[in-house]
Protein backbone atom coordinates (compact mmCIF):
# COMPACT_ATOMS: atom_id res chain seq x y z
CA UNK A 1 0.00 0.00 0.00
CA UNK A 2 1.34 3.43 -1.05
CA UNK A 3 2.20 5.91 1.64
CA UNK A 4 0.24 9.19 1.78
CA UNK A 5 3.39 11.01 0.60
CA UNK A 6 3.80 8.82 -2.49
CA UNK A 7 0.07 9.07 -3.31
CA UNK A 8 0.33 12.85 -3.06
CA UNK A 9 3.37 12.91 -5.34
CA UNK A 10 1.64 10.82 -7.99
CA UNK A 11 -1.44 12.98 -7.73
CA UNK A 12 0.66 16.07 -8.35
CA UNK A 13 2.38 14.44 -11.33
CA UNK A 14 -0.96 13.44 -12.81
CA UNK A 15 -2.31 16.94 -12.28
CA UNK A 16 0.72 18.47 -14.04
CA UNK A 17 0.29 16.07 -16.94
CA UNK A 18 -3.44 16.76 -17.15
CA UNK A 19 -2.99 20.54 -17.12
CA UNK A 20 -0.23 20.25 -19.73
CA UNK A 21 -2.56 18.35 -22.02
CA UNK A 22 -5.38 20.82 -21.39
CA UNK A 23 -3.03 23.72 -22.14
CA UNK A 24 -1.89 22.10 -25.40
CA UNK A 25 -5.50 21.58 -26.48
CA UNK A 26 -6.43 25.16 -25.60
CA UNK A 27 -3.40 26.56 -27.46
CA UNK A 28 -4.16 24.34 -30.44
CA UNK A 29 -7.78 25.47 -30.50
CA UNK A 30 -6.81 29.12 -30.08
CA UNK A 31 -4.28 28.99 -32.93
CA UNK A 32 -6.82 27.29 -35.17
CA UNK A 33 -9.45 29.92 -34.42
CA UNK A 34 -7.06 32.87 -34.64
CA UNK A 35 -5.42 31.84 -37.91
CA UNK A 36 -8.33 30.18 -39.67
CA UNK A 37 -8.12 30.65 -43.44
CA UNK A 38 -10.80 32.94 -44.95
CA UNK A 39 -14.10 31.23 -45.66
CA UNK A 40 -14.10 32.81 -49.12
CA UNK A 41 -11.43 30.96 -51.18
CA UNK A 42 -11.03 34.00 -53.43
CA UNK A 43 -9.47 35.92 -50.53
CA UNK A 44 -5.72 35.43 -50.22
CA UNK A 45 -4.77 34.08 -46.74
CA UNK A 46 -2.25 35.96 -44.65
CA UNK A 47 1.23 34.52 -44.26
CA UNK A 48 0.42 33.09 -40.81
CA UNK A 49 -2.93 31.70 -41.94
CA UNK A 50 -1.16 29.94 -44.77
CA UNK A 51 1.59 28.68 -42.46
CA UNK A 52 -0.79 27.00 -40.01
CA UNK A 53 -2.79 25.47 -42.88
CA UNK A 54 0.12 24.02 -44.88
CA UNK A 55 -0.14 20.59 -43.26
CA UNK A 56 -3.85 20.10 -43.93
CA UNK A 57 -4.57 17.15 -46.23
CA UNK A 58 -4.94 17.74 -49.96
CA UNK A 59 -8.58 16.72 -49.76
CA UNK A 60 -9.16 19.19 -46.93
CA UNK A 61 -7.52 22.02 -48.86
CA UNK A 62 -9.46 21.24 -52.02
CA UNK A 63 -12.77 21.24 -50.17
CA UNK A 64 -11.91 24.71 -48.86
CA UNK A 65 -10.88 25.96 -52.32
CA UNK A 66 -13.69 24.57 -54.46
CA UNK A 67 -17.14 26.14 -54.47
CA UNK A 68 -20.19 25.14 -56.55
CA UNK A 69 -18.98 27.22 -59.52
CA UNK A 70 -15.65 28.45 -60.86
CA UNK A 71 -16.27 32.13 -60.16
CA UNK A 72 -16.69 31.49 -56.43
CA UNK A 73 -13.73 29.10 -56.18
CA UNK A 74 -10.10 29.94 -55.51
CA UNK A 75 -8.30 31.18 -58.67
CA UNK A 76 -5.88 28.23 -58.63
CA UNK A 77 -8.80 25.83 -59.12
CA UNK A 78 -9.36 26.87 -62.75
CA UNK A 79 -5.70 27.28 -63.78
CA UNK A 80 -3.93 25.01 -66.26
CA UNK A 81 -6.63 22.52 -67.26
CA UNK A 82 -5.77 21.21 -70.73
CA UNK A 83 -9.35 20.87 -71.99
CA UNK A 84 -10.02 24.56 -71.32
CA UNK A 85 -6.60 26.25 -71.50
CA UNK A 86 -5.56 24.49 -74.70
CA UNK A 87 -8.67 24.87 -76.84
CA UNK A 88 -8.60 28.46 -78.00
CA UNK A 89 -8.91 29.97 -81.44
CA UNK A 90 -5.94 32.27 -82.07
CA UNK A 91 -6.43 33.92 -85.47
CA UNK A 92 -3.62 36.21 -86.57
CA UNK A 93 -5.14 38.57 -89.10
CA UNK A 94 -2.76 41.46 -88.43
CA UNK A 95 -0.10 40.20 -90.80
CA UNK A 96 2.49 40.27 -88.00
CA UNK A 97 4.49 37.28 -86.86
CA UNK A 98 2.43 34.98 -84.61
CA UNK A 99 3.98 33.03 -81.73
CA UNK A 100 2.47 30.44 -79.36
CA UNK A 101 4.29 29.63 -76.11
CA UNK A 102 3.60 26.56 -73.98
CA UNK A 103 5.00 26.19 -70.46
CA UNK A 104 4.60 27.57 -66.95
CA UNK A 105 5.10 30.91 -65.22
CA UNK A 106 8.72 31.18 -66.41
CA UNK A 107 7.46 30.98 -69.98
CA UNK A 108 4.74 33.47 -69.09
CA UNK A 109 7.31 35.99 -67.92
CA UNK A 110 9.25 35.49 -71.14
CA UNK A 111 6.03 36.23 -73.02
CA UNK A 112 5.69 39.52 -71.16
CA UNK A 113 9.29 40.42 -71.98
CA UNK A 114 8.78 39.61 -75.69
CA UNK A 115 5.72 41.84 -75.85
CA UNK A 116 7.66 44.73 -74.36
CA UNK A 117 10.69 44.21 -76.59
CA UNK A 118 8.69 43.82 -79.82
CA UNK A 119 5.01 44.85 -79.62
CA UNK A 120 4.54 43.97 -83.30
CA UNK A 121 4.73 40.25 -82.56
CA UNK A 122 1.42 38.56 -81.74
CA UNK A 123 2.02 36.23 -78.80
CA UNK A 124 -0.37 33.67 -77.28
CA UNK A 125 0.52 31.78 -74.10
CA UNK A 126 -0.74 28.38 -72.94
CA UNK A 127 0.39 27.90 -69.36
CA UNK A 128 -0.12 25.80 -66.27
CA UNK A 129 1.18 26.54 -62.75
CA UNK A 130 4.54 24.80 -62.50
CA UNK A 131 3.60 22.91 -65.67
CA UNK A 132 6.00 20.09 -66.62
CA UNK A 133 6.91 19.16 -70.21
CA UNK A 134 4.20 16.49 -70.35
CA UNK A 135 1.56 19.16 -69.70
CA UNK A 136 3.11 21.54 -72.26
CA UNK A 137 3.36 18.81 -74.90
CA UNK A 138 -0.20 17.61 -74.30
CA UNK A 139 -1.41 21.21 -74.43
CA UNK A 140 0.42 21.78 -77.71
CA UNK A 141 -1.06 18.62 -79.23
CA UNK A 142 -4.55 19.54 -78.02
CA UNK A 143 -4.34 23.11 -79.33
CA UNK A 144 -3.02 22.01 -82.72
CA UNK A 145 -5.48 19.13 -83.00
CA UNK A 146 -8.29 21.52 -82.06
CA UNK A 147 -7.31 23.58 -85.10
CA UNK A 148 -7.51 26.93 -83.41
CA UNK A 149 -3.81 27.84 -83.41
CA UNK A 150 -2.76 29.76 -86.53
CA UNK A 151 0.56 31.08 -85.24
CA UNK A 152 3.61 30.31 -87.36
CA UNK A 153 6.02 29.78 -84.46
CA UNK A 154 5.45 27.20 -81.70
CA UNK A 155 7.61 27.38 -78.56
CA UNK A 156 7.83 25.00 -75.61
CA UNK A 157 9.53 26.22 -72.44
CA UNK A 158 11.10 23.45 -70.35
CA UNK A 159 12.03 24.25 -66.75
CA UNK A 160 14.42 21.90 -64.98
CA UNK A 161 12.52 22.09 -61.66
CA UNK A 162 9.34 20.80 -63.31
CA UNK A 163 10.87 17.53 -64.55
CA UNK A 164 9.85 15.47 -61.47
CA UNK A 165 6.24 16.19 -62.42
CA UNK A 166 6.75 14.04 -65.50
CA UNK A 167 6.20 11.18 -63.04
CA UNK A 168 2.78 12.52 -62.02
CA UNK A 169 -0.73 13.15 -63.37
CA UNK A 170 -2.01 15.65 -60.78
CA UNK A 171 -0.49 18.99 -59.82
CA UNK A 172 -1.29 18.59 -56.13
CA UNK A 173 0.93 15.59 -55.42
CA UNK A 174 4.05 17.75 -55.80
CA UNK A 175 2.47 20.91 -54.36
CA UNK A 176 1.10 19.50 -51.11
CA UNK A 177 1.43 22.77 -49.20
CA UNK A 178 -0.41 24.85 -51.80
CA UNK A 179 -2.31 22.48 -54.14
CA UNK A 180 -2.46 23.12 -57.88
CA UNK A 181 -5.33 20.80 -58.85
CA UNK A 182 -5.01 20.70 -62.66
CA UNK A 183 -4.20 17.35 -64.26
CA UNK A 184 -2.14 16.21 -67.26
CA UNK A 185 -1.07 12.96 -68.95
CA UNK A 186 1.86 10.87 -67.82
CA UNK A 187 3.92 9.44 -70.66
CA UNK A 188 6.00 6.29 -70.82
CA UNK A 189 7.90 4.66 -73.67
CA UNK A 190 6.43 1.49 -75.12
CA UNK A 191 8.44 -1.48 -76.38
CA UNK A 192 8.40 0.09 -79.86
CA UNK A 193 9.93 3.31 -78.57
CA UNK A 194 6.75 5.33 -78.99
CA UNK A 195 4.95 7.28 -76.28
CA UNK A 196 2.19 5.67 -74.25
CA UNK A 197 0.00 8.16 -72.40
CA UNK A 198 -2.10 7.66 -69.32
CA UNK A 199 -4.85 10.26 -69.60
CA UNK A 200 -6.24 11.17 -66.16
CA UNK A 201 -9.95 10.59 -65.66
CA UNK A 202 -10.26 13.96 -63.87
CA UNK A 203 -10.00 16.70 -66.49
CA UNK A 204 -11.80 19.79 -65.17
CA UNK A 205 -12.90 21.63 -62.00
CA UNK A 206 -16.35 20.08 -62.48
CA UNK A 207 -14.78 16.62 -62.43
CA UNK A 208 -13.13 17.56 -59.14
CA UNK A 209 -16.46 18.62 -57.70
CA UNK A 210 -18.00 15.31 -58.73
CA UNK A 211 -15.35 13.12 -57.12
CA UNK A 212 -15.31 15.21 -53.93
CA UNK A 213 -19.07 14.75 -53.58
CA UNK A 214 -19.02 11.00 -54.20
CA UNK A 215 -16.91 8.80 -51.92
CA UNK A 216 -16.79 5.92 -54.40
CA UNK A 217 -15.55 8.17 -57.20
CA UNK A 218 -13.01 9.74 -54.84
CA UNK A 219 -11.67 6.32 -53.86
CA UNK A 220 -11.48 5.36 -57.55
CA UNK A 221 -9.44 8.51 -58.20
CA UNK A 222 -7.07 7.68 -55.34
CA UNK A 223 -6.60 4.19 -56.81
CA UNK A 224 -5.79 5.77 -60.19
CA UNK A 225 -3.24 8.01 -58.51
CA UNK A 226 -1.70 5.07 -56.68
CA UNK A 227 -1.10 3.33 -60.02
CA UNK A 228 0.06 6.32 -62.06
CA UNK A 229 1.41 9.10 -59.84
CA UNK A 230 4.85 8.55 -58.32
CA UNK A 231 4.42 11.28 -55.70
CA UNK A 232 0.98 10.18 -54.46
CA UNK A 233 0.80 9.44 -50.71
CA UNK A 234 -2.61 8.49 -49.35
CA UNK A 235 -1.95 9.83 -45.84
CA UNK A 236 -1.20 13.26 -47.27
CA UNK A 237 -4.12 13.18 -49.69
CA UNK A 238 -7.16 11.84 -47.86
CA UNK A 239 -8.87 13.97 -45.23
CA UNK A 240 -8.76 12.66 -41.65
CA UNK A 241 -8.91 13.79 -38.01
CA UNK A 242 -5.38 15.22 -38.23
CA UNK A 243 -6.86 18.09 -40.25
CA UNK A 244 -8.71 19.30 -37.16
CA UNK A 245 -5.57 20.12 -35.17
CA UNK A 246 -3.03 22.85 -35.91
CA UNK A 247 -0.24 20.89 -34.25
CA UNK A 248 -0.92 17.62 -36.04
CA UNK A 249 -1.10 19.56 -39.28
CA UNK A 250 2.37 20.94 -38.59
CA UNK A 251 3.64 17.40 -37.97
CA UNK A 252 1.98 16.27 -41.20
CA UNK A 253 3.61 19.13 -43.08
CA UNK A 254 7.03 17.96 -41.92
CA UNK A 255 6.18 14.42 -43.00
CA UNK A 256 5.07 15.72 -46.40
CA UNK A 257 8.32 17.59 -46.91
CA UNK A 258 10.33 14.53 -45.91
CA UNK A 259 8.43 12.29 -48.35
CA UNK A 260 8.78 14.79 -51.16
CA UNK A 261 12.54 15.20 -50.67
CA UNK A 262 13.03 11.44 -50.42
CA UNK A 263 11.16 10.72 -53.64
CA UNK A 264 12.83 13.61 -55.45
CA UNK A 265 16.24 12.21 -54.48
CA UNK A 266 15.40 8.81 -55.98
CA UNK A 267 14.90 10.41 -59.39
CA UNK A 268 18.60 11.30 -59.53
CA UNK A 269 21.69 9.20 -60.06
CA UNK A 270 24.91 9.25 -58.06
CA UNK A 271 26.14 12.20 -60.11
CA UNK A 272 23.12 14.27 -59.09
CA UNK A 273 21.59 14.32 -62.55
CA UNK A 274 18.12 13.06 -63.40
CA UNK A 275 18.22 9.31 -64.00
CA UNK A 276 14.59 8.11 -63.88
CA UNK A 277 13.62 6.49 -67.23
CA UNK A 278 10.27 8.30 -67.36
CA UNK A 279 12.27 11.54 -67.43
CA UNK A 280 15.52 10.85 -69.29
CA UNK A 281 13.92 8.62 -71.96
CA UNK A 282 10.56 10.35 -72.31
CA UNK A 283 11.66 14.01 -72.41
CA UNK A 284 13.70 13.70 -75.63
CA UNK A 285 10.80 11.84 -77.24
CA UNK A 286 8.35 14.58 -76.24
CA UNK A 287 10.59 17.28 -77.70
CA UNK A 288 11.26 15.31 -80.88
CA UNK A 289 7.52 14.70 -81.39
CA UNK A 290 6.78 18.36 -80.71
CA UNK A 291 9.19 19.42 -83.46
CA UNK A 292 7.86 16.87 -85.94
CA UNK A 293 4.19 17.74 -85.37
CA UNK A 294 4.91 21.48 -85.64
CA UNK A 295 6.82 21.04 -88.89
CA UNK A 296 4.19 18.72 -90.35
CA UNK A 297 1.64 21.50 -89.85
CA UNK A 298 3.90 24.07 -91.50
CA UNK A 299 5.09 25.75 -88.29
CA UNK A 300 8.50 26.44 -86.74
CA UNK A 301 9.31 24.61 -83.48
CA UNK A 302 11.58 26.29 -80.91
CA UNK A 303 12.56 25.04 -77.45
CA UNK A 304 13.54 27.26 -74.53
CA UNK A 305 15.55 25.43 -71.87
CA UNK A 306 15.17 27.16 -68.51
CA UNK A 307 17.41 26.16 -65.61
CA UNK A 308 16.66 27.69 -62.23
CA UNK A 309 18.74 28.00 -59.07
CA UNK A 310 20.09 24.62 -58.00
CA UNK A 311 19.41 23.02 -61.40
CA UNK A 312 22.37 24.25 -63.41
CA UNK A 313 23.47 21.70 -66.01
CA UNK A 314 20.33 19.54 -65.73
CA UNK A 315 18.73 20.01 -69.15
CA UNK A 316 21.41 19.99 -71.83
CA UNK A 317 22.67 16.45 -71.07
CA UNK A 318 19.10 15.19 -71.54
CA UNK A 319 18.31 17.04 -74.77
CA UNK A 320 21.57 17.88 -76.52
CA UNK A 321 21.44 14.84 -78.83
CA UNK A 322 17.77 15.31 -79.79
CA UNK A 323 18.20 19.02 -80.46
CA UNK A 324 21.19 18.34 -82.71
CA UNK A 325 19.88 15.29 -84.58
CA UNK A 326 16.43 16.79 -85.20
CA UNK A 327 17.86 20.25 -86.00
CA UNK A 328 15.63 21.94 -83.43
CA UNK A 329 16.22 25.63 -82.76
CA UNK A 330 16.59 26.41 -79.08
CA UNK A 331 17.59 28.97 -76.48
CA UNK A 332 19.43 27.85 -73.35
CA UNK A 333 18.98 30.19 -70.39
CA UNK A 334 22.37 29.24 -68.94
CA UNK A 335 24.10 30.95 -71.86
CA UNK A 336 22.71 34.30 -70.73
CA UNK A 337 21.56 33.85 -67.13
CA UNK A 338 23.77 31.49 -65.07
CA UNK A 339 21.46 29.33 -62.97
CA UNK A 340 23.39 29.53 -59.71
CA UNK A 341 23.91 33.29 -59.64
CA UNK A 342 21.36 34.67 -57.16
CA UNK A 343 21.62 38.10 -58.75
CA UNK A 344 19.59 36.74 -61.66
CA UNK A 345 16.48 36.13 -59.56
CA UNK A 346 13.58 38.05 -58.10
CA UNK A 347 12.46 37.49 -54.50
CA UNK A 348 9.74 35.02 -55.57
CA UNK A 349 12.24 32.62 -57.17
CA UNK A 350 11.53 33.61 -60.77
CA UNK A 351 14.06 35.33 -62.96
CA UNK A 352 14.47 39.07 -62.48
CA UNK A 353 13.04 41.40 -65.17
CA UNK A 354 16.59 42.00 -66.42
CA UNK A 355 17.20 38.25 -66.75
CA UNK A 356 13.95 37.74 -68.63
CA UNK A 357 14.92 40.49 -71.06
CA UNK A 358 18.25 38.78 -71.75
CA UNK A 359 16.59 35.44 -72.52
CA UNK A 360 13.75 37.05 -74.49
CA UNK A 361 16.24 39.04 -76.58
CA UNK A 362 18.05 35.81 -77.50
CA UNK A 363 14.71 34.20 -78.32
CA UNK A 364 13.65 37.10 -80.50
CA UNK A 365 16.79 36.73 -82.59
CA UNK A 366 15.47 33.28 -83.53
CA UNK A 367 11.76 34.08 -83.63
CA UNK A 368 11.83 37.31 -85.58
CA UNK A 369 12.23 36.43 -89.25
CA UNK A 370 13.80 39.82 -89.99
CA UNK A 371 16.52 39.15 -87.44
CA UNK A 372 17.15 35.72 -88.94
CA UNK A 373 17.43 37.15 -92.44
CA UNK A 374 19.85 39.86 -91.26
CA UNK A 375 22.02 37.26 -89.54
CA UNK A 376 22.08 35.07 -92.66
CA UNK A 377 22.96 38.07 -94.86
CA UNK A 378 25.86 39.00 -92.58
CA UNK A 379 27.32 35.52 -92.94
Amino acid sequence: MLSPFRRSRRTRQFAVLLWTLVSVVVIDFALGALFRVPADPRIEPSRLQRFFNYGRSIEGKLRALIEPDDKQSGPIVVAGWIDSTCRRTTPNDSGSLGVSIFGNSFSGQLTDAIRKLDPTISVEEYLGPGAPPNHSYACFVEENSFGGDHNDVQIIGVTASSLPRMETIWGVTTSFEYPQPFTFPRYRLGADGNLIAHEPSVRSPDDLRRILSDRTKWDDWLAELSANDYFYVRSLTAEDLADKSVMTRMVQRGFGQYISRSRMAKLHGDDGRFAAPDIVDVLPKLIGNFARIARDSGKRPIVVLIEEYGYGGALMPLLRTTLAQDHIEYVYSGDFVPANDLRNYASDGHFSPESNVKIATALLKIVDEKQVNIAQAEK
